[in-house]
Formats: structure tokens, sequence, C-alpha cells
């Protein structure tokens, strides 16, 4: 009997590594589903949430409810295409978004297998409760929160409905403490039945001065969400701050175990867990500080180094929060001027958009894929002079990575090539490392 394999997470516990490695599986028999996301969360929620229209995956990116059902449209349609294919012996799904789903919409997506005649698996993985609350701090003021919050697992609500939807024998639940020790990405491959490859360590821990200055500018008077370019734009700091203000830039690591993260309501749910599955954790001890305030800032001259590579000077004199507020703004008009670069694109508007990409690049926009940009758009509009100085800026820019950057000299060199300065030309490119 052909089936499916549903990982559910839970969230932190290795999902998004996991996704990176059942992404576009395709043999021996397994197949992971096709959707553009290695994180199935997304479209799972959409298909099988009965309250899809308020998702806030769709609705942090201003999405309308029109579109969110477009998507659900797309999303079955992938669904049903891959399923109907019978060469494959077992789908792969992975989206700790699953175990979001409310107990009804739980049972609706077993029924939803299990009337096609596929066997359903589920497999969850669980995390010790206070390493799980501080991580998924972490995530909550990624996405928006503005303080640490009270957090309960809910280890039980998690899986309620696909027990009685899948039956308890195909409920596997493994610790992710004995997961990581044997190595998460072996062991995985181990429980569903096929190698997978390793693809790297993902979402690192933020440090304790990372976790500061985000909730910083979560706390910032512009709303930075509720639309694509307020969503991008946001993305955009958020990994900024991760890349900056972290452990190998010689930052602190996060420890929250001074302050009160746990629900009380975990022990009824830790007890449940032992007596059901035989996994067993230590009840939280309750922790010495209740007021919710994380503010470990970092120091004046780190923050200033930060902002001054926006161009921007750190002012002492006002909060964090009202300097990002700045950078913010300052990022929003970049992002602003990239998505009128895609539509004058998409219309061949090659002054207009080389127009618009020097006002980014004035605007402090340092990223070499606009360098390599206005570079391509030189060239097109017959400008050597400008496509070979923007060339050679996305050489130097920041963010490149190895391969990034001989893409780029390779794109300099042709172009010098061309204009008959070759030996001249890379002789005067000077790479920043």
């Amino acid at each position: 009997m052909r089936q499916v394999i549903l990982h559910i997470g839970m969230p932190k516990t290795g999902t998004t590594s996991i996704q990176n490695s059942l992404y576009n599986i395709d043999r021996d028999g397994f197949r992971t589903v096709g959707f553009a996301e290695r994180n199935h969360s997304a479209p799972m929620r959409t298909i099988f949430s009965e309250n899809r229209l308020n998702y806030h995956g769709w609705k942090n990116r201003g999405y309308t409810d029109n579109q969110i059902i477009e998507k659900k449209a797309e999303y079955e349609n992938i669904l049903e295409e891959e399923l109907r294919d019978e060469s494959v012996g077992c789908f792969l799904i992975s989206g700790e978004g699953m175990s979001g789903l409310n107990e009804s919409e739980q049972l609706n997506l077993c029924e939803f297998f299990t009337a096609r005649n596929l066997k359903v698996r589920v497999i969850y993985v669980v995390r010790d409760p206070i390493s799980f609350a501080a991580s998924a701090n972490q995530q909550h003021a990624v996405i928006g929160s503005k303080a640490l919050k009270i957090i309960n697992p809910g280890y039980k609500r998690r899986i309620s409905g696909f027990i009685k939807g899948c039956g308890y024998e195909n409920i596997s639940i493994f610790k992710y403490e004995d997961l990581i020790e044997k190595g998460l990405i072996k062991s995985f491959s181990e429980i569903i039945g096929i190698e997978l490859e390793e693809k790297g360590r993902l979402n690192e821990s933020l440090t304790a001065e990372g976790l500061a200055v985000l909730y910083a500018l979560n706390n910032i008077k512009t709303a930075t969400l509720g639309s694509k370019i307020n969503f991008d734009a946001r993305l955009r700091i958020v990994n900024a701050i991760r890349d900056f203000f972290s452990k190998p830039n010689g930052f602190k690591k996060l420890n929250l175990s001074k302050f009160q993260l746990m629900n009380e309501a975990v022990a009824k749910d830790l007890v449940w867990l032992e007596k059901k599955f035989g996994i067993s954790y230590p009840l939280p001890v309750k922790a010495e500080q209740q007021k919710q305030i994380h503010d470990e800032y970092p120091s004046a001259e780190c923050l200033s180094e930060f902002f001054g590579g926006y161009a921007l000077n750190y002012e002492t004199s006002e909060s964090v929060a009202d300097n990002l507020e700045k950078l913010y703004s300052k990022i929003l008009r970049n992002v602003e001027l990239v998505s009128q670069i895609k539509s004058l694109e998409n219309e061949e508007k090659w002054p207009d958009d080389l127009n618009i990409l020097k006002q980014a690049i004035e605007l402090g926009d340092e990223r070499h894929s606009v360098y390599r940009k206005a570079s391509i758009i030189s060239h097109r509009l017959k400008d050597m002079n400008n496509a070979i100085t923007y060339a050679k800026q996305a050489v130097d820019a920041k963010g490149n990575n190895d391969t990034t950057r001989a893409n780029h000299k390779k794109h300099l060199a042709e172009l010098l090539r061309i204009a008959g300065q070759l030996d001249d030309g890379l002789s005067v490119v000077h790479e920043t490392e």
C-alpha cells in the first residue's frame, strides 16, 4: 500500500534543516511533494485550515482574501496531481505548521489521504519545554513579538487529531535531544527509510544583544508587517541584525533561563506525554525573573558600527527604537525602488530602470545584485564605462560568497574583453574580504 509520511514538527526541532534535506527528493520510490516552498507549512495550512484567510503567513505579507483562496486552489492542484502518480510508493510532506492545526482540521487532513488509499504515517518530534520556550521566543521576536512570552509547547493539542484520524499505531514520536545527539539528518534518514544529504546547520540562535535590538525594531511606530513591501524591508533588517550581532562577531550567547517563560499547564501535558508515549521531561522549576523584559543592548560603539553600515549616524540621545525607525524608513524606500525596478523590467523600460537603480545605490543599497543589474542594463544601453564601473562594484560588494564573486568576475572580464581593457581592467579590481 502506498503511503504518505507527514513530518509535523514540533517547531524549533531542526525542521528547517530537515526540510532542506528533503527538498526535491525523487528516488527509490520516495518523493517530496513538489510545492515551491521547502517548508510545507504554508501549503498545508492554506489547504486544511478552516481559518486560512487569517493565516499570519499571508496577512503579514498583505495578501487579500482572494489571493489566499487562489493560493489554496494552486496548492490543492499540486497535491492532487502528485498523488495521482502511482509510480511513487511514499510521499514526503514536512511542515511544522501542520501541528498548529486544530483537532478537526488534523482529522480532515488524515481523511484526505486515507480517502485516496494512502496509509498515513506521522512523524512528531518533541523538545524539552524549557529550551523549547526559549527558542520559540526567539522565533516570535523574528516575526514581530514586542516582548518575551509565556509559552505552552502544547504537546497534546499538536497531535490529538492525528492520533484519532491516522491511528495511534501510525504515530512515531521522537525526542529532539536524542536525534541531535546521533546527528539530526542521519537520525531522520533512519526514521523515514531513505538516506538524506546533510545541508548544514541553519537558523542559528540569536545572541543576547541581537534579541534586544530585534525587540527594539518590533516596537518602532511604523508598521513593519501587513504588506509585501513592509515585510521585505523588515526581513532585510532582521537578517542584518542576525548577521551583525552574532556569536562569531563576539556577542553573547543568549540565556533566558532567569525568565519565567513556561505556562503552568505544561505539567499536565508532560504527564500525558509520558503515559501515552513513554517520553519524559522534568517539570520546569519556577524561574526567578517574572518581568518579561529583555534589554541587553550592545554598546553604543557597536550600535554606531551597525548603523554606520547603512550610512546612518547612531544618535545616542535617542532610543535604539528611534534609530531603527530611521533605518527602517531607509530600507523601506530601497525595497519600494526594487519593486519599481521589477515592474519596469517587465515592461522593458531600461533607461527608467537604470535611473531607479542609481537612486537605490545613492540611498545606500550596496547589494551585489543591484550593481550587477545596473551593469547589465548599462551594457544593454551601450554605456560600456557605466557597465564596467558597476561590474567592479558588484565584485567588491558586501555579501558575496565565493561562487557569486566568481560569477561577477566572469561578467566583468567579459565586459573588459569587449572594451579591449582586459589586462588593465582586472588590475584595478580591489576585493573586499
